[in-house]
């Protein structure tokens, strides 16, 4: 059996959707849920839903109403105490 080609765009990433100020949560989550993103979590102190989707659909995403910002998940580290770099 041949193995089926994958792009970029279709390898499931970690996206960060910031809504924007007075946006519904559950709204907007049912909205980018339909658009093709697999919620993960949802930061509602913050008003940021985690999901993953495979880059191709982020245009989808950032269309949806009351979605402020889509950007990739990326590692964060303070580093060690003395560390004099921190980012």
């Amino acid at each position: 059996m041949a193995k089926r080609s994958t792009s970029a765009g279709d390898s499931p990433s970690t996206w960060l959707v910031t809504l924007e100020a007075g946006a519904r949560m559950g709204e907007v989550q049912a909205a980018l849920t339909a658009a093709g993103l697999s919620v993960t979590s949802s930061l509602d102190a913050v008003g940021v839903i985690v999901g993953t989707a495979p880059t191709r659909v982020v245009p989808a995403l950032r269309k949806v109403k009351g979605v402020a910002n889509v950007s990739p998940d990326r590692p964060v580290s303070v580093g060690l105490p003395d560390d004099p770099e921190t980012w």
